[in-house]
């Protein structure tokens, strides 16, 4: 029998009216991608993640564009085209992710300059998601490759299943995320010009990720209107994305701006030098004695101001193992001096 991946087919079209939409919604998502990056500043290098996922987004949907225009014309192809579709969800799996990441990364950055354990706190979000993501693709491969080599029913009915368990189940983490990110998204009071276009992008990638949710479970539940299903899923991820791209471009400050929790935290950090300077040129006679332990040094002061207050806690992590150079006053071939031990 000859291999099912060589046999010629077709691949189904979904119309006219549907290939106009994906690519409108195709040039919009690149268009944007493409402001977004141009807007990049190094103050905003936290948003990185973020970018990339938007390139990853603007490549799948190039790539889906061009798959739909395979299908309407209804070339012809084999039964291995299936596996394309295994190919672009890799691209659109690891989008979704980085781009959830990237959001929460930036909002972050409205509030925080510097933290330590912001990375920690999102792989705790991220590694899931990351986990789900890499091992419903990886059933979907399965799938495919079960089909085509013509593997047993019940082999390939268990694979469907546990790749549509993972698959809902990743939606639904998403779901999830985003939801968080849009409930928080409007906590920036130092970024109120940009804070709304946040807030929009948020709510577009929850709607996105609620229908997802509801498809994917439709999918698993009553896969007979296959066509119909496929085509809503490929509307609503296309438009949701492509409002998601409008918005967060416009999310992050225009690099010629003024950065206000920079300058507040450069601010902070002026205030805190010149602090701990008198403090140990008064504790040290100028030098002339030992000076106190590192806690005693960066200790706040009760009335600091917020961004002090983290400032004096990043040096004492930063510091933490330093030691003061003891002074020592003794004598050395008859005389009286100080020496550094």
């Amino acid at each position: 029998m000859e291999k099912l991946n060589t046999i010629p087919t077709k691949a189904f079209g979904f119309g006219l009216g549907f290939l106009v939409f994906d690519s409108l919604a195709m040039v919009c998502i690149v268009l944007f991608t493409g402001i977004a990056l141009f807007r990049y500043s190094k103050i905003w290098a936290r948003a990185r993640t973020l970018y990339f996922g938007l390139v990853l987004l603007s490549l799948w949907s190039v790539l889906n564009w061009i798959d739909m225009v395979i299908r309407h014309t209804n070339a012809e192809v084999t039964y291995a085209y299936i596996l394309t579709d295994c190919f672009f969800s890799i691209i659109r799996v690891v989008s979704d992710i980085f781009t959830l990441w990237g959001t929460l990364h930036v909002m972050i950055r409205y509030n925080v300059l510097r933290g330590r354990d912001v990375h920690l706190r999102l792989w705790i979000l991220g590694g899931p998601l990351w986990f789900l993501g890499i091992y419903h693709v990886c059933l979907r491969f399965a799938l495919a490759i079960s089909w085509l080599s013509f593997a047993d029913i019940e082999t390939i009915n268990k694979i469907a299943k546990a790749k549509n368990a993972f698959e809902i189940a990743f939606t639904a983490l998403e779901f999830v995320i985003s939801l968080f990110a849009l409930l928080t998204s409007g906590a920036s009071f130092l970024y109120d010009d940009v804070r709304n276009y946040m807030s929009f992008a948020c709510l577009a990638l929850w709607l996105r990720s609620f229908c997802e949710l509801v498809i994917t479970g439709e999918l698993d539940r009553n896969p007979t209107r296959l066509n119909l299903t496929l085509r809503t899923r490929n509307v609503t991820y296309h438009l949701f994305s492509a409002a998601f791209a409008i918005f967060i471009s416009y999310a992050i400050p225009k690099p010629s701006k003024r950065d206000p929790l920079l300058n507040q935290e450069n601010f902070a950090i002026t205030r805190v030098r010149d602090h701990v300077k008198k403090r140990i040129s008064d504790d040290t006679k100028q030098g002339q004695n030992t000076a106190a332990n590192i806690a005693t040094v960066l200790y706040t002061p009760e009335r600091a101001e917020p961004a002090m207050k983290t400032e004096y806690e990043f040096l004492r992590h930063k510091y933490k193992d330093w030691t003061p150079i003891y002074k020592w006053h003794g004598e050395s071939n008859g005389q009286y001096g100080s020496s550094k031990l």
